[in-house]
Formats: structure tokens, sequence, C-alpha cells
């Protein structure tokens, strides 16, 4: 019952959980014991350690140790999803041990639940090896910290880059015109992770709509040229469940997707034959890679009659952090670029498109913005059934209520849409103001801050790295602020002045205090001295 002096027999160093048979999957590390008391039992199971503390201990270490890390938990995940001889296999190819989908899932879920990384499919075969895949894994968990600011021409080299690449993030192929339009859809549009996940199972609450996760037919002209894109990164299988929620059996399912593919059915026939199922409803078809290509949105409007549109904004700095968290670059072959800036170039090609394409379809286009939708759910969700002519529906308000294409953690598409979706069990108002904690690494493009003014979110112009003042905040009305001593004096600030600090500059501005503020050569100083701050 004595704890050992474990410092003295393996040092003081970061400390890594060994399992001890190839078959478990709980941790177990010296820290998770519970010392006994007299005859008394352990008290309940050992609780597992969070994904941050693993991944901060593997960051610590060496690249060296902790590629020989990674390297030994991969071999590990790998043996215990059936690969024999793992570590005479190397420098065999991730495709050649001969796992099927749901091993695949597997490795994705354990990377998430064990690194807190996430991995897509088409990442881990397109690793040269297993070493090579280790050596991936080590950089992901080294990568995405916040560093300074560069030189400006380096700044606008790598901005030049990620603009070019998000350009070309996806190139819609030629499109023909259908015989005849379908019925009106409704089309949830929106960059990715902006929250349309969260708006389309909301949606599918409503008895009269039909919202399947994402479906991307309509950035394709046939089925054949779909599959071939979606396929090997296992984004095919959206449109499974949503004929499985439209009443297919999913063997049946998955066959009819098949004779479509080998048939090289165009889209337009397989949007008709989900239609046809859905008994009246209408389709919601949400899938964001339809902001990236103006042409695809134009699609829209030659195949259905009159559609709707919903267009789902977030503030750009929420966007960038949970896009670049997710590493969501990857799915855009995006390793060679800085992965903040290619995903605000993201941001602004999506909404500038989308910008364009509302102003040209008029009033069949409704903008709600992420953060009034978790602030205000009920607010927001009868103006979008009164957009739809709708009937107002309760549950619209209860989106994890009920069965609603949502697979359980863990599922086998458990990485469509929102990966984070099911770790959540109510609508949470404190997502739509985390862009407040987010500090980035470069100030935002004049072209991404302009397009962001004009979609409400203002403070986005100033944002950067957090070292300016936002005009827009405001202190609580029944906050009394108390300066010790109580006569006027000098306030010195020193970097950035953080959130709510503009405001209370000007308190002590107006109590006649003297303010000054140390800020970098780099910092932006307009707000500061317009408030009368001595620089």
């Amino acid at each position: 019952g004595v704890e050992p002096r474990w410092a003295s027999v393996v040092g003081a160093g970061p400390r890594l959980w060994i399992p001890p048979h190839p078959h478990e999957r709980r941790r177990c590390r010296n820290a998770d014991l519970v010392p006994l008391a007299g005859d008394r039992p352990l008290r309940g199971a050992a609780p597992a350690s969070s994904p941050s503390s693993t991944r901060a201990a593997l960051a610590a270490l060496d690249p060296t140790r902790r590629r020989e890390a990674v390297a030994g938990w991969l071999s590990e995940q790998l043996a215990n999803l059936g690969v024999a001889d793992v570590a005479g296999r190397s420098s065999s190819a991730f495709g050649d041990l001969g796992l099927d989908s749901l091993a695949i899932v597997e490795l994705i879920q354990a990377a998430q639940r064990d690194l807190g990384i996430q991995l897509y499919p088409d990442e881990l075969f397109s690793a040269p090896s297993l070493d090579g895949l280790a050596s991936r894994l080590a950089q992901a968990i080294d990568g995405g910290r916040v560093g300074s600011e560069p030189a400006q021409e380096a700044a606008a080299s790598a901005r030049a880059s990620a603009e070019r690449l998000a350009a070309t993030a996806l190139v819609a192929p030629p499109f023909a015109q259908p015989a005849r339009r379908l019925p009106g859809a409704v089309l949830l549009l929106s960059a990715p992770r902006c929250g349309s996940t969260l708006l389309r199972v909301m949606l599918a609450g409503h008895p009269r709509l039909f919202a399947p996760p994402e479906l991307h037919l309509l950035a394709y002209p046939d089925m054949r040229a779909w599959h071939d894109a979606l396929a090997p990164r296992m984004l095919h299988l959206g449109l499974v469940q949503a004929l499985v929620g439209a009443g297919v059996d999913e063997a049946a399912a998955t066959a009819k997707i098949a004779r479509w593919r080998d048939e090289a059915t165009p889209t337009s026939a397989v949007y008709a034959a989900l239609m046809e199922l859905l008994d009246g409803r209408r389709l919601v078809d949400k899938s964001p890679s339809y902001a990236l290509d103006p042409r695809i949105l134009e699609r829209a409007e030659a195949l259905f009659d009159r559609p709707r549109y919903v267009i789902l904004s977030r503030h750009p700095a929420a966007m960038i952090e949970s896009f670049t968290r997710l590493r969501m670059g990857r799915l855009f072959a995006a390793s060679d670029v800085d992965p903040h800036l290619f995903a605000e170039a993201i941001w602004t090609r999506a909404y500038a498109a989308l910008e364009a394409f509302a102003a040209r379809v008029g009033a069949r286009a409704r903008w709600i913005r992420y953060e009034e939708l978790v602030a205000d759910p009920a607010t927001s969700a009868a103006q979008l059934c009164e957009f739809l002519d709708l009937a107002p529906d309760p549950g619209v308000l209860t989106p994890y209520a009920g069965q609603r294409m949502v697979p359980d953690a863990g599922g086998a598409i458990s990485f469509i849409g929102d990966p984070n979706f099911t770790r959540h069990r109510a609508i949470d108002a404190a997502l739509g103001e985390r862009w407040r904690e987010v500090r980035l690494p470069w100030r935002f493009g004049q072209v991404t801050a302009d397009l962001a003014a004009r979609l409400g979110y203002a403070a986005a112009a100033s944002r950067g790295t957090g070292e300016d003042l936002e005009a827009d905040a405001r202190l609580p009305d029944d906050l009394e602020i108390a300066a010790s001593p109580a006569a006027a004096g000098e306030l010195l600030l020193t970097g950035a002045t953080g959130f709510l600090g503009g405001e209370l500059v000007d308190v002590f501005l107006s109590r006649g205090w003297s303010v000054r503020a140390f800020v970098r050569a780099t910092s932006r100083v307009e707000t500061l001295e317009a408030r009368g701050v001595e620089i």
C-alpha cells in the first residue's frame, strides 16, 4: 500500500503509458493508481488520460524519441487490428496491410482518442510506408503551434501560396443540363467547420424536411466521377446513410450505389431517385464543398426548380482554428502551405462566392450567423421555418433527440460532417463566443477583413494575433470598476490589453487617468491612439 518513489526509479521526465497486454485498450499508468488503505479495495476504474495530456507528453519529447514513441503506438494499434509481424513491415505501404474499412475507422478513432489527432483515410494510404506514417503523425503532434508573425515578404509569399491552392481546392468538371428540373430543394451552404452539421441535424427534426449527411452530388456530373473522388476518403458513405434514412436496406443501398457507379449514372438521376423515396418531404442538401466553386452553385439553379438557399456564416477566427486543429488541409493535400493561411483562404473563397451568389438569387437566399444560431436557437429556427414556408416545429430545437442520421461516436461514418458533434448533448451557446479566445499567428488579409466586416464580423478586421483592442466589446452594465488609489494617476499597458481592454481604457481616461502603452513595432496602434493613449 505504500506509493513507490517513481521519480527515483524512472526519473523526472515525461512518462508514456505502456499497455500490459496486446489486446488491452485501457491505458494503465502509475499516476492512475489509488493507494490501498488497510484492507479496503481500490475505488473504481482508473481514469483514462485525455488526448491533450498524452499529446503534451509526446510533444515534450525530442523529435527522435517522439517519432519512436508514435511508431510504437502505431505498431500496437495495428497488432490489435490483426496485422501480423508489424515490426517486420515498417517499410510496407499502408494499403498492403489488408485492413478493411471498419479497421481503418477504428484506427482513425484511436488516433483521436489517444493522440488528439484527426486522421483521414486517404492520408493513411498516401503515406509511403508505416515508418513514413509514424513520422507524419509525430510531425502533426508537434505542429500547429502559434508563433510570431514572420517578416512581411515571407508572409506575403506564404499567403499567395495558400490562396493559389485554395483556388484549386475543388474544380468542378463539366456538367450536362438535365432534361427537366427537379422539385425545389433546400441547399445548406457554408465554408467547412462553420456549424453546418448542427444546423443540418436541427432541420432534420422537422417532419417536412429530409436532411441527410453530406452528399457532395452537385459537385460531380456522374456517379463514376463522384465515387472516384470521394471513395478514397470514405466520404461516399454519406449517400449510403441518406438512402438508409429514406428507408432502403443498407446492403441494398450499397448495391444501388455500386450499380450507379458502374453505369456512370448522372447525379441528377440520383437526386431524382432519392427524392422519390421522401414521401413529399423536401430534400436538404448540406455539403460545404459546394461553396468552393461558383459553378457548383450555378448547377443548383439549373437542376432544381427555384431552390432555397440557407447560408450559414461563422467568424473567420473560429473557423480557421477549428479547420487547422482538425488538420482539414489534409483533405486538400495542403501539406506544403501554412495551415492557418490555407484555412483563411478557404473561408474567404467560400464566402466571397456565396456573397456574390446570394446577391444574384435575391429573396431565395437567407443568411444566418452561427453565433446567433447557438445563442438564440428558437429565434433562428422560427426565422428559418418562415423562410422555408414551414410551420414551426419543436423538433428543430432538439438536435440531439431521435434518429437524425447521426452515427454513434466511433461509428463507420462518424467523421462525415462534424467529427465532434456527438461529444455534445445540447446546443452550446459558448461555442458562438469561441472566436474571442482564438489567437492566430497571422493577421487577416485585407480581403478577408473586408469580407468579414460585410458579413457582420467587424471585429475580425483587427483581430490578428490578439494585440488590438476590440472596439465592439462592452462591459456588463452592473460592473463597478475601482482603482487604488482612487485619485487619477497613470496606467501603463504592456502588450495586448486583451478582451474588453478598449472599454477599460475608456473608463480610466474618462476619470482623468493618463494611459500609456508599450507595443511591438509591428502592432497596429490606430485604435489606441484614437482613444488618447500615448504609445
